[in-house]
């Protein structure tokens, strides 16, 4: 057994063996779909799951161009192309780095039997931040490929009874769109948080509107004034550390009640100052 490098890789395929591609115009570039060691496969037929088969990503309507992928969602790929691979043929392989780094998991790569005929498919997630669009025509799957010292007893094909494999309904139907429920979690979120905002805001004006009354009150007796000061003094403290944790149109609200708050001691400590100056008198 030995692992076949570029030249005879090339000859397999421009005899029909393993898969078939458009001949590049240069087999030994760096844009050909055979590599050193190796053949790369690429984005053919895309299937979203959870649609309805006819509608454009389908079962019975893939998307041929291009689907992009929300973080936690999933897709069911087919390859572009088709192997046929010799029964003294076998083939293992791992999606590329440019997908990998972008947070893309590929659930299913692995050997590939000697006999296999058709289209490998795969269950791609994006487990990124970011969306990740796939396109027709997008390095996929890269395969290595060794050559076996004598045909097998009887391949995939044989075993199976299996002559074309590619994607079928139920493969698409087992898979949820949303992975990891990140859309319906997300909004569950948002509408959590602002019934927060909306508790928290009306709590604020109800905490002001009972300082303005008390501000009254603070301006009756000096020793009154002074314990109403250092309660006024700890509720504008806890108003700030808020102000971080609220978006800008709440902190410039707060700020100006802060600001009023501010007025208003400043105004209680000028009392108190006048009435002690009269009482010394």
């Amino acid at each position: 057994m030995k692992l076949l490098i570029d030249k005879e890789l090339v000859a397999l395929v421009q005899s029909k063996k393993i898969t078939e591609f458009v001949d590049p115009s240069d087999w030994y570039n760096k844009t050909s779909p055979v590599q050193p060691s190796s053949i790369d496969m690429h984005i053919g037929k895309i299937f979203v799951p959870e649609i309805d088969p006819d509608r454009r990503g389908g079962i019975n309507n893939p998307k041929t161009d291009y689907h992009t992928l929300l973080s936690g969602e999933t897709a069911f790929v087919e390859t572009a192309e088709k192997l046929d691979v010799p029964p003294d043929i076998a083939g293992f392989g791992f999606p590329p780095a440019s997908m990998a780094v972008k947070g893309i998991l590929m659930t299913n790569p692995g050997h590939i039997d000697p006999g296999f005929k058709g289209n490998l498919t795969f269950t791609l997630i994006n487990m990124g931040k970011e969306p990740f669009t796939i396109r027709h025509g997008d390095i996929l799957f890269t395969t290595l490929w060794v050559k076996l010292s004598c045909d097998v007893e009887k391949d995939y094909s044989i075993r199976t009874g299996v002559l074309d494999t590619g994607a079928k309904e139920e493969n698409v139907d087992v898979l949820s769109k949303d992975f990891l429920d990140v859309n319906n979690r997300a909004e569950r979120k948002a509408k959590k948080a602002l019934k927060s905002s909306i508790i928290w805001a009306s709590s604020i004006a109800a905490a002001i509107s009972v300082l303005g009354g008390g501000i009254q009150y603070a301006l009756s007796t000096s020793s009154a004034n002074n314990k109403r000061i250092e309660e006024l003094t700890k509720t504008m403290a806890v108003l700030e550390v808020k102000l971080e944790e609220r978006n800008s149109k709440q902190v410039a609200e707060l700020k100006e009640d802060i600001d009023s708050i501010k007025s208003k001691i400043g105004l209680v400590k000028k009392e108190i100052s006048e009435a002690e100056s009269e009482s010394d008198q």
